[in-house]
């Protein structure tokens, strides 16, 4: 479904996704205090070819767009992970982040939020650019793995 959703430019799975996630997600939101929510983001081509920003579009389903923040942002255009081995794949990603506002984050409980995990590379470089903010904890959710 992900595959679908992510690569088939199928928007309206969104919501499915949203569905079946929802209960734990606000669960996981509760126990760990999160004070913000960040997603990994799309390169701005990739949002420009799907017409949406895959994430964001699932989590607009199941908070309101007030508290999803759109400040770690892609500023490097990479190849997709997808057609990497575990090696390519974090050096594909070498500084591809940056996170705006950083001051609002520190000493805050922050969730970056992702579709799905293979090797993790993702996920650390989000978590290293979004540790420049000196936050409380990062926490992560991933749909899939």
């Amino acid at each position: 479904m992900i595959k679908n959703y992510k690569f088939g430019n199928y928007k309206n799975l969104s919501k499915t996704l949203a569905d079946i996630i929802k209960n734990d997600f606000q669960d996981f939101l509760e126990s760990k205090k999160i004070d913000f929510i960040l997603y990994v983001p799309s390169s701005y081509k990739k949002v420009k070819e799907r017409g949406f920003d895959h994430l964001y579009e699932i989590l607009i389903k199941l908070l309101p767009k007030a508290v999803i923040r759109q400040d770690l942002i892609k500023i490097k255009e990479t190849k997709l992970q997808v057609q990497l081995d575990k090696k390519e794949r974090q050096e594909n990603l070498k500084g591809a982040f940056e996170i705006k506002n950083p001051y609002i984050y520190k000493n805050k409980n922050i969730l970056i939020f992702d579709d799905i995990i293979t090797t993790g590379a993702t996920l650390m470089e989000c978590f290293y650019t979004v540790k420049k903010a000196n936050p409380c904890k990062i926490y992560s959710y991933v749909i899939a793995c």
